[in-house]
C-alpha cells in the first residue's frame, strides 16, 4: 500500500546473465525485465565490467538507465557511484 518516495534501482554485475527467467534465454530474459523497469519509471543504473560493456549498454538502453563501467567491482568504487545515482535523481525529483 505504500510506495518509496525516490526509488533507486542499482545493479552491480559482471554483466553476464545465467540464470532464465522466462524463458531458455537468460540474455533475452535480463532484456525484457529491463523493459519492465522502464515502463514501471524506476530509476535505473548498472555497474558493470568492461568485457560487458556492450551488452550492458543494451540493457542499460532497455531500461532507460545510466551505466557505470569499472575495471573492478570494489567498494570504494561502488559506493561512490552509488552516491552520485542517488544526488542525480534527488535533483531531479525536485
Amino acid at each position: 500500500a505504500s510506495r518509496v518516495r525516490h526509488p533507486l534501482l542499482l545493479l552491480i554485475t559482471d554483466g553476464i546473465p545465467t540464470v532464465p527467467k522466462w524463458t531458455v534465454d537468460p540474455l533475452a530474459d535480463a532484456l525484457e525485465a529491463a523493459r519492465q523497469v522502464a515502463r514501471a519509471r524506476i530509476p535505473f543504473g548498472c555497474i558493470g565490467l568492461q568485457p560487458s560493456r556492450r551488452y550492458l549498454a543494451e540493457l542499460t538502453r532497455a531500461a532507460g538507465g545510466t551505466l557505470h563501467v569499472v575495471e573492478e567491482l570494489d567498494e570504494q568504487s561502488l559506493v561512490h557511484i552509488a552516491h552520485t545515482e542517488r544526488r542525480r535523481r534527488m535533483r531531479w525529483a525536485r
